[in-house]
This record gives C-alpha cells, sequence and structure tokens, in this order.
C-alpha cells in the first residue's frame, strides 16, 4: 500500500507585520514587497533591545524601519515609534493586551493616528548604501517562513531535526560592460554566491552555472546566521519572524575576494587538467613571494640611488661658472653624499642576498646547490638552467664602485681604479657576480650549513650601525661587497635583454628585474613546501571600489532527503556597503576631552599612567634624533625657500656601553600628551593653509562662552 502525504509549499515572504501597510498586491511594487525580505534600519548602539521592544508593542509600526536612502545631510526619517519604545520588562500577556488596548484607544482620538508611509516612498529612486557600525548604523535583514496555504501560517523549524534558517549574500556583476553598478538589478547582472575554496571564499558566479541557479544554494556558501523573534498580532495571534545582522563591516572581506577557479579545485580533486593549470596558482604564489622579498626592495635601491645622482648633478648646476671654490664644495659635499649612500644600499644588499639565498634554498633547491658546485648544473631542467644562466649574467664592475673624486674639471667621472673613498675595504673585496655573493653569503663554497648559520645570525643579531670606515667593520659585518645599486648609476644587470619598448632609465633596470622575476617563476615545477598562504592571489577578477549586493533568505533540512531541497527566498532590494571613510556616510559624535587648567599647578594632577617599553636599540636611535628641534620638523615640511632638510643625526648604537646595555620603560600621562598633539597640529594644519586653501574644510571651531580653565 503507498500512503501519499499531503504537501504543502514552503515560502520565504516579508515580515508578517508589513503585509497590510504595503498596498494592493495588484501593484507590482507592492507584490515586490510581500515577496523579499525587508531590511531594517536601526541608528542606536543598543538596537537588538530596540528591536524587542518594537516587536513586543508595536509589530505593526515594524514598516516605519524600512531602510532608505540617506547621507549625513539628509538622514533617513526617525521612525514616529522609537521615542515610545522602552526596555523589554518581564510583562505578562494580559499586561500587554492592556497596553495594545490603550494604544488603540490612543490612536482613535482626532489627531493621533499613526502616520502612513505612502509604498512610494518604501521604493528607493536611488541605490541603497548601508553604512558601517562605526557610522551608528545597524541593519537587520527579516523575513517570514510560511507555508502556502490558508492564513499563511510560520513554518516551524524543528530545530531538533537539524533543520536551520540563515541568509546568505549575493554579489551582483554586470553582464554588459555598458550597464552600470548604480544599475544593477537581478535581471541585468549574474549573480555570484561567496563559496569556500581550499584557495579561501570565492565569488562563483551562480548564473553562468550549468548545474545550479540563482534560487539554489551553492555547494558551501557562507551562511550567516538568522534569530526567530515572537510577537502577538493585534487580533492575539502569535507569531514569528526571522532576522540577522547584516555584516556591512566585512565590506573590504568582500570585496577583495577572487573569483572562483573551477580548473584549480578539478585538478586538486584528481581531475584532468594541464600541469601548468596544477601548480599555477602555488607558482604565482611563489612568485608573489620573491617579489616581496627580492624583487621589489632591488627596485627601491635602483630608485632611491638614481634620485641621489640627480640630486647631485641639479646641485652641481646651480653653481656658477668660475666659481672654484664652490665647484670644490659641491665636489666634497658630492663625495660625502655618495659614500653615505653607498654604504646604506650596501647594508640593505647583504640582506637582500640573505632573503634571496633562503628562497632559492627553499623552493628552488636544485638550483641552489648548483650555485655551490657547478657541475650539479647538467641535473637542471631546461627552465631552471635559463633562470641560473640568468643569475650568472647579473655582474657588476668592482672599478665602476672605487671612486675617488666625482668630478674632473666639472665633468662627472665614474670610472677611476682606485681604493673607494672613505672606506676600509678594496677593490678584491667586491663580488664580481651575484652567483659569487650568494655562496658568499651562506659562508662560501663548498657549503657548509653550520657556517652558513654562523654569518646568518651575525647579519641577523647585528644591533650595531653599520660603519665602512671603521676598522673592525669586517669583523662585525660580512667582508665581501656586492651593492645590488649605485648612485652612479651602475648596472647590476649589463647582460640581460632589454625588454622592448623600454629606453628610460631606472626602468631599464626595473625591466630587467621583471623579466628575471619571471624565469624564477617559470623555473618551479614542484614545490618540496608549501607556498606561503597569504600570498596565494590572482590578479583582482573583481573590481574593490564598489560593489552592489542583494540578499536571499535561506531554509534546509538536511535530513529530510534530496527532495526537500533548500528554499530560498526572492532577492532583497539591491544595495552597496559604505567604505570606513565614505564622505556620506554619518558620523558619530566625538568628543576629545582635553585638559583645562594648564598651569603648572594643574598640569602636575594627572597621572602618568600610560607606559611603554623601549628597547636598547630604540633607546639608541631616540637619543640620536634629540638634536631635530621642533624649527627643523617645521622647515621640512615647508616648500621652496623655506624648505631645509632634517639634519642627519649621528650613528651611534645602543644605549649603554657595548655588552653592557639597556632599555627603558617610560611612563607619560595621555592628557597632556594629547594636548601637546593638537597644538603640534594647529600649528602644522596653519602652515599648510598658507599655500593650501582647504583649511576650512578640514578645521572648525565654534565659541563656547563660560568654559574657563579655573573654576570661578
Amino acid at each position: 500500500m503507498v500512503v501519499a502525504i499531503a504537501k504543502h509549499d514552503i515560502k520565504w515572504l516579508s515580515p508578517s507585520p508589513v503585509w497590510d501597510k504595503i498596498g494592493d498586491l495588484a501593484n507590482k511594487d507592492s507584490r515586490d514587497l510581500f515577496v523579499r525580505p525587508t531590511i531594517l534600519r536601526f541608528n542606536k548602539d543598543n538596537f537588538m533591545d530596540d528591536m524587542l521592544s518594537l516587536m513586543a508593542y508595536y509589530p505593526d509600526r515594524l514598516i516605519e524601519w524600512k531602510v532608505r536612502p540617506e547621507t549625513w545631510r539628509e538622514p533617513m526619517p526617525e521612525p514616529k515609534t522609537a521615542a515610545r519604545l522602552s526596555p523589554i520588562e518581564p510583562r505578562s500577556t494580559f499586561k500587554k493586551q492592556q497596553r495594545r488596548r490603550l494604544e488603540s484607544q490612543q490612536k482613535s482620538k482626532p489627531g493621533n493616528a499613526s502616520v502612513e508611509i505612502p509604498v512610494s516612498d518604501l521604493i528607493p529612486d536611488k541605490l541603497l548604501k548601508l553604512y558601517q557600525p562605526a557610522h551608528q548604523r545597524y541593519y537587520l535583514v527579516t523575513a517570514s517562513l510560511v507555508c502556502r496555504k490558508r492564513g499563511l501560517p510560520d513554518r516551524i523549524i524543528n530545530t531538533g531535526n537539524q533543520e536551520k534558517v540563515s541568509f546568505v549574500l549575493r554579489r551582483l556583476v554586470p553582464r554588459d560592460a555598458t550597464t552600470k553598478l548604480e544599475a544593477c538589478t537581478p535581471e541585468l547582472c549574474d549573480e555570484y554566491a561567496f563559496v569556500q575554496t581550499d584557495n579561501g571564499l570565492q565569488w562563483r558566479n551562480v548564473s553562468q552555472d550549468e548545474l545550479y541557479d540563482v534560487e539554489q544554494l551553492m555547494p558551501d556558501e557562507e551562511r550567516l546566521p538568522m534569530f526567530s523573534i515572537g510577537f502577538d498580532e493585534l487580533n492575539g495571534r502569535n507569531r514569528k519572524l526571522v532576522a540577522g545582522f547584516i555584516p556591512v563591516a566585512k565590506r573590504e572581506a568582500y570585496l577583495g575576494a577572487q573569483l572562483y577557479s573551477s580548473a584549480e579545485d578539478a585538478a586538486e580533486d584528481g581531475g584532468v587538467s594541464s600541469p601548468d593549470a596544477i601548480t599555477s596558482s602555488k607558482r604565482e604564489a611563489v612568485q608573489a613571494l620573491f617579489e616581496q622579498l627580492v624583487a621589489a626592495p632591488w627596485k627601491a635601491m635602483i630608485s632611491q640611488a638614481a634620485n641621489v645622482w640627480e640630486g647631485i648633478l641639479e646641485g652641481k648646476s646651480k653653481n656658477q661658472p668660475g666659481d672654484d671654490g664652490e665647484k670644490g664644495k659641491t665636489a666634497l659635499n658630492a663625495n660625502n653624499v655618495i659614500s653615505e649612500e653607498r654604504g646604506k644600499i650596501q647594508l640593505i644588499s647583504w640582506y637582500l642576498l640573505l632573503d634571496m639565498a633562503d628562497f632559492l634554498e627553499k623552493y628552488l633547491p636544485k638550483v641552489w646547490h648548483a650555485l655551490f658546485n657547478p657541475a650539479l648544473k647538467s641535473g637542471l631542467t631546461d627552465a631552471e638552467e635559463q633562470f641560473y644562466d640568468a643569475m650568472a649574467t647579473v655582474t657588476i664592475n668592482a672599478g665602476s664602485y672605487c671612486t675617488d673624486n666625482l668630478f674632473i674639471n666639472g665633468t662627472p667621472n665614474r670610472y677611476i681604479n682606485n681604493v673607494k673613498h672613505g672606506t676600509a675595504y678594496a677593490q678584491a673585496d667586491f663580488k664580481t657576480s651575484l652567483i659569487a655573493a650568494l655562496a658568499a653569503v651562506k659562508g662560501g663554497s663548498p657549503y657548509d650549513t653550520a657556517k652558513a648559520k654562523i654569518l646568518a645570525d651575525q647579519l641577523e643579531n647585528n644591533d650595531i650601525p653599520y660603519d665602512r670606515s671603521a676598522g673592525d667593520v669586517k669583523t662585525t659585518w660580512p667582508a665581501f661587497l656586492f651593492p645590488f645599486a649605485d648612485p652612479l648609476k651602475t648596472d647590476p644587470l649589463p647582460n640581460l635583454a632589454i625588454p622592448a619598448g623600454i629606453d628610460e632609465e631606472p626602468d631599464i633596470s626595473h625591466a630587467k628585474i621583471d623579466a628575471l622575476t619571471k624565469l624564477m617563476a617559470a623555473a618551479i615545477t614542484e614545490l618540496k613546501t608549501e607556498a606561503p598562504e597569504l600570498l596565494t592571489f590572482k590578479e583582482m577578477d573583481l573590481s574593490t571600489r564598489d560593489g552592489v549586493f542583494v540578499i536571499r533568505c535561506a531554509y534546509e533540512r538536511p535530513n529530510c532527503g534530496p527532495f526537500n531541497p533548500p528554499v530560498l527566498s526572492k532577492p532583497s532590494e539591491v544595495f552597496e556597503m559604505a567604505s570606513f571613510f565614505d564622505p556620506d556616510a554619518p558620523g558619530r559624535q566625538i568628543r576629545i576631552p582635553m585638559p583645562l587648567d594648564i598651569s603648572p599647578a594643574g598640569l602636575r594632577k594627572y597621572n602618568k599612567n600610560a607606559g611603554f617599553m623601549i628597547s636598547d636599540m630604540l633607546c639608541g636611535k631616540i637619543r640620536n634624533i634629540r638634536k631635530i628641534t621642533f624649527g627643523d620638523l617645521v622647515l621640512s615640511v615647508l616648500p621652496w625657500p623655506f624648505h631645509k632638510d632634517l639634519p642627519t643625526p649621528s650613528k651611534t648604537g645602543p644605549c649603554g656601553k657595548p655588552g653592557n646595555s639597556f632599555g627603558m620603560f617610560c611612563s607619560l600621562s595621555i592628557p597632556i600628551v594629547t594636548l601637546c598633539a593638537l597644538i603640534l597640529l594647529i600649528i602644522m594644519v596653519t602652515l599648510f593653509d598658507i599655500f593650501f586653501k582647504w583649511l576650512p574644510l578640514l578645521f572648525v571651531c565654534f565659541p563656547l562662552f563660560g568654559l574657563k580653565g579655573k573654576k570661578s
């Protein structure tokens, strides 16, 4: 015998308290409001108390909290019922009914009728923008889960049977490039689900998916929690609605997520895919790590060195012809500048060599061992050999770095083979190739793990500033030189091919570094270790600046089998999320109390209750810059002709004596520091206003009569 079980549909609708407020369902706008979730807006930090009080005493006024477009200049009208909400107290059903009757009697009196909101006002005429909790705005998505039978009763959610209600956030992306984001609707744009993958949360196109449609939950789609709230209708009938908090503060996480890649998942699940697709994401991650550790600092050094050289030439060109005294002074200053800049570059180059060596040892071990034993080069793949050969072309001419005088008869002189000006190193101390330098930073050939660790620890643990002119510099720092850049524009990659269309320095060197990076990435065919997790990313597939979203509520019954799939609601209204510094965002009232009585007698009362620790090295740096005055700081930010560079602090080590250094514990009073910061801010902004006239848009003060530092 087969028993037929009567079934009825389960549907998501707008919250039942708003049904009689949205007008005739023959109107399309009213039908749209009826079948989709409703977003409520609150502007108080205790919004949940307001929501519970509203549903306990005034559920029929819920429509007043429906979100509408607003800015801080034109805020959304405050609900009329908001002033009547009170904290929830335990009350009997009889007390609630009494209050309802009293409310009904008050409404029947002339002039006390509740203000009805026209349906046209509930349909936004422009794109909704939801603001963050930092803007004192909170949003709840609300809906009713009902059975499609007479009276539309609430569907009972059997949590004991693992039934669950939640909501999902979907992103809309225009199908056509001509469609503006503001005009995006589910009819004109593709809907993307936020799904969990092995590469993190990603956006997966639901509209174009072959197995799913927009009214189905995607596998591993992010579900946001919802909760139910019970309330009594005016006729005494008990009902429920479900609500969920919209996490607008996660805007950057939603906008920064990548597009879902089905090819990578198929490869990781054992599907058929090309070798490139299998390791493409990991290769990109390792390439990004190489760019972060090696390529980017290398480019920065080249740019900084070029800027120093251009500054020297610019300073020389300002001297009058025939003024031999000024020429000599300029040459001497240039020598000092070049010498100091070369010291900075060499210091960074040692650490760059160490990072590059560690990188090769970890991700390209065969190439790494071939650096110490060229006989192993025969065992490299074609891509690894190309990268090895490219590194072998990174060489420097030691003679070009050994310059005693920069100017001869007013002409720049770059190549004088002499001991370098003001340094304890000689020309023989240079490593002329990148391969030799990489081997040297790990202790030299043959490779010895113990020697490599000693030299690495020497670099990692050194707390004494690098001084090239010191006699014992080779005992405290590496005994070899290999600068990755030089102010005299010597090219550290002379034999690498220049990519087409690049003919300006330092763009040529930057392009060569990029070419070397690509050769490195191509050489990675297998990984003995995991790719860096935080760097597994692709080029941004979606805009990280703007995005529009909709919400769908979901009802799931996992124990009811495949014939009872999850029930999704219609999409909510389209909205965007405001950034933290959105110019339209409402602003909290922030008041920073300042000390009133700033006489010595008043300031000494403030407790020094804020403390911080200063290491011995930081202590030395702080002591180093004490000679910089407030006047120096002001002049350093002023434009020509008032500008003056900050004085160069003298070189010093940690506080205390070598082997007996010490740190410090300092305590201060935050109110007094805030007062000093305010005075400094006013001075700096006022100085800027001499040249820029935007001060009235930034800083506003109002007179406050009667506020005195000393009590009368």
